[in-house]
């Protein structure tokens, strides 16, 4: 009933409106029918706050959980909001939301261009030491991309000539423990079109993104 009320009352609201980027409805496990995930996307929150004084008037935006039409399909809901440069943030949504949503087959992404890595390169720079020679953060940093992208196992993922798995959770962990992660993930969305961004903040949604390394 909720879903039905999306699709037909709440979505052409917003597609009247004109001030959100994109939405989506997801699966629900089969053990959890009676729970549904309806996320939009906005450009900022100037827009989303525009569209709840227009439909609520009088209500705050922040806590608001559920619109006056909807009120007769929802028993209870919970609202979080999350910023698509926010990598940790995106994780929590995710981890949040593994237990209600049903995981999707997600694409494979397109490889890294050359122009896209001149603007991630500098934020990975290591200054190499004496001792074995590190592996080249490039391969590195697209085989971890490529294991989020698709919401595979890390020992699934596309592997490049002379790094193993361990070598490339090692330096994944290393770029978040140091926050250069963050920084990168900021300069690669940079680097997408404005319905990219859409699409890869959505695919955190359908728990597109693997789960920590276990042993």
């Amino acid at each position: 009933m909720y879903v039905d009320l999306c699709i037909n009352d709440t979505i052409p609201r917003l597609v009247n409106d004109q001030i959100y980027l994109g939405h989506k409805i997801c699966d629900s496990l089969a053990t959890r029918t009676d729970t549904a995930v309806f996320a939009t996307v906005w450009k900022d929150d100037k827009t989303l706050r525009a569209f709840v004084a227009k439909q609520a008037p009088g209500v705050t935006w922040t806590p608001t959980m559920i619109f006056p039409w909807e009120a007769g399909a929802v028993v209870s809901a919970e609202i979080h909001h999350v910023e698509d440069v926010d990598y940790s943030g995106l994780v929590f949504l995710w981890t949040i939301l593994s237990v209600i949503v049903r995981q999707r087959s997600v694409p494979s992404p397109s490889p890294l261009a050359d122009a896209q890595w001149l603007l991630i390169q500098p934020v990975l720079f290591h200054q190499q030491r004496l001792g074995r020679r590190r592996n080249d953060n490039r391969p590195l940093f697209e085989a971890v991309l490529d294991v989020i992208l698709r919401g595979t196992d890390w020992n699934k993922g596309r592997l490049t000539p002379g790094a193993t798995v361990p070598t490339i959770w090692r330096r994944y962990k290393e770029w978040v423990d140091d926050g250069k992660w963050q920084s990168a993930w900021r300069e690669y969305l940079d680097t997408l079109e404005a319905q990219e961004r859409v699409i890869l903040a959505l695919n955190f949604l359908d728990c597109s993104h693997p789960p920590p390394r276990r042993r």
